[in-house]
């Protein structure tokens, strides 16, 4: 039941958050998101959402491990999107999943 709260204020809340977003915030940002480790297996997403393109391959494979079952990964995976791109909405959509076990 928690969750399911946490979830409608985040739905009812984000609509009023701001989408203003510095291109030089999203450039020195984009260094944390990295790259996959080496040798991590987790399937090719595809998954196009409106947040900036720079974070598009973070935010497939953070898809990509919610659908693994690896929630503990994706919950940092999705925060460090928010850090490139606070605007990206679908990464709170991650961070919230991650907390569905």
């Amino acid at each position: 039941m928690k969750n399911y709260k946490s979830l409608v204020m985040l739905l009812v809340l984000l609509p009023l958050a701001s989408r203003a977003v510095s291109a030089d915030s999203t450039a020195s940002a984009a260094g944390l998101l990295g790259s996959a480790p080496a040798g991590e297996h987790l399937g090719v997403v595809s998954f196009p959402v409106s947040c900036s393109p720079q974070v598009q391959r973070a935010f497939n494979r953070g898809v990509a491990l919610l659908h693994d079952f690896w929630y503990e990964e994706a919950k940092p995976q999705f925060e460090r999107i928010l850090k490139a791109d606070p605007s990206c909405a679908m990464a709170h959509w991650g961070v919230a999943m991650s907390g569905f076990h």
